[in-house]
């Protein structure tokens, strides 16, 4: 019996084991959409010295008007500089140190007609205050044989005894928008007459977002204390708070901070994010209507984000003094997606961890301003992908 029992085992067709599956942790950790290549901070790749480490974490980024990418750094001296992805260019041009300014934060804007404007967030000598600087862009040309350069050019100090928070810039009505640090007041410069006006503090217990963004009617958004919004309204020329915050989770309030805020300018929406959880959202500026959207990543920050040219919305989560990590959102799909960790082999081969600074070129490639000691510009290309 033992026998039959036996020989009926080995002749019966067993079911093949399951097959496990590990993961590729390898390609996984890193950004496996789009391909991503790093740009030192010099001229044409080995032609020119870097940017000196120390002074060369970039923490401001834009486009100009002429289809270069403008930056600004932060350490022990501020540099500005613009890299051009012109096919006679791929190189980097440092325009030159802002003399006494060791931080420029989220603080660098393009303005028609050839106008770059920079906010000093961080000085040596705190009581002068933070200036506003102004760079030409006409005289900006890279070659192989060189590079030709505007000069930066020190405009005034918007808030007295303060430095800048925040810039933001709306081209249609030559107005610049800033915040103060660390008062928080609202400001408003005027390029065509070169004046300031001052709106008074965004919040009293002197709480507030470093971060400002534009809708497409010129509306200026910001946050103040708990994660709630307020509004500049060019015209009624006032601000004043939406009493609508930002979402968190629940009983993390006190912590949240609108951390990135972008418009998308083919839906006319805004994308943002909180400090304290990373909670992605989208504010509806006609409805006012604030949507969550989820998690980006593990980590609770989202440092800087950007509007691509398809609709899709990128941006790097993560701390300080940690792994940041890219992710999309595509509003077609409703799908939020983390894509890894940037890492580049080209030009230089580089871990990119922490990202301050991001914006869109002109033909859809995506800029991250790294942001440690020794920084570089990333180059992320995004996939093409179906609506």
């Amino acid at each position: 019996m033992t026998k039959d029992l036996s020989d009926g085992l080995r002749q019966r067709t067993w079911p093949k084991p399951q097959e496990v599956l590990t993961g590729n942790y390898v390609q996984a950790s890193y950004v496996w959409e789009g391909r991503v290549f790093n740009r030192a901070l010099r001229m044409h790749q080995h032609v020119s010295e870097p940017i000196t480490p120390g002074e060369s974490a970039i923490t401001s980024l834009c486009r100009g008007l002429n289809g270069k990418i403008y930056g600004a750094t932060s350490g022990k001296r501020s540099h500005l500089f613009y890299y051009d992805p012109g096919p006679r260019g791929d190189g980097v041009c440092d325009l030159g140190v802002m003399e006494g300014v060791t931080a420029i934060r989220r603080s660098l804007v393009a303005i028609a007609p050839d106008l770059i404007i920079a906010g000093a967030s961080e000085v040596n000598d705190p009581s002068q205050g933070g200036a506003l600087y102004r760079h030409a862009t006409a005289h900006d040309h890279m070659d192989e044989y060189g590079t030709s350069k505007g000069k930066v050019e020190k405009i005034l100090v918007p808030v007295e005894g303060e430095c800048v928070a925040a810039l933001a810039a709306d081209g249609l009505r030559q107005m610049v928008y800033g915040l103060s640090t660390p008062s928080g007041i609202f400001f408003r410069y005027d390029v065509k007459a070169g004046t300031v006006k001052q709106y008074g503090q965004v919040a009293s217990d002197k709480v507030f977002s470093h971060t400002l963004v534009l809708d497409a009617k010129g509306n200026v958004y910001g946050a103040s204390s708990l994660g709630e919004l307020f509004r500049y309204c060019p015209e009624q020329d006032s601000v004043a708070s939406l009493c609508k915050r930002i979402p968190s989770l629940a009983g993390r309030e006190f912590y949240n901070r609108l951390d990135a805020a972008v418009l998308e300018p083919r839906s006319g929406l805004i994308y943002g994010a909180g400090s304290a959880d990373g909670v992605l959202f989208v504010l509806d500026p006609e409805s006012l209507e604030i949507r969550s959207l989820g998690k980006a990543t593990a980590e609770p920050r989202v440092r800087a984000m950007v509007a691509s040219l398809d609709g899709r919305i990128y941006g790097i989560g993560g701390c300080e003094d940690g792994m940041g990590r890219l992710f999309r959102y595509d509003p077609f799909r409703h799908e939020l997606k983390e894509l890894g960790i940037m890492m580049a082999a080209s030009e230089v081969f580089r871990h990119g961890y922490e990202f301050d600074a991001a914006c869109t070129g002109a033909s859809g490639e995506i800029y991250f301003g790294e942001s440690e000691w020794e920084g570089h510009l990333f180059l992320y290309f995004p996939p093409v992908l179906g609506a």
